[in-house]
């Protein structure tokens, strides 16, 4: 029984384990951006645009990428797209709820 006791250790509470290539840019949020500007590469393969419109294409997915990675001022611990997923995900039609920061501390 005292062997077991020893052996344990606590998790520090808000220990996160995100890799982190420089300052705030993870190596997961890093990844989705670059899936999402690949997404914007594959729509202008399918549908064939080429020129300006390709660049254009591939620019704004560029953007949306780091609109949707990034947090925002009234939920500044989790990225846009997750509140937007718990937000379409978590949706009750028969009953309100707000979306309040001090609700997910």
């Amino acid at each position: 029984m005292m062997n077991r006791e020893r052996n344990t250790y606590e998790i520090t509470k808000g220990f996160d384990s995100r890799i982190l290539i420089k300052g705030m840019i993870t190596l997961k949020s890093l990844l989705l951006w670059c899936a999402i500007v690949a997404i914007g590469l594959q729509i202008t393969k399918i549908f064939g645009i080429e020129g300006y419109l390709k660049i254009i294409i591939i620019v704004f997915h560029g953007v949306m990428g780091i609109i949707l990675l990034t947090t925002r001022p009234s939920h500044p611990d989790r990225p846009t797209y997750k509140v937007i997923g718990h937000i379409l995900i978590g949706k009750d039609d028969n009953k309100y709820s707000s979306i309040d920061i001090n609700q997910y501390r």
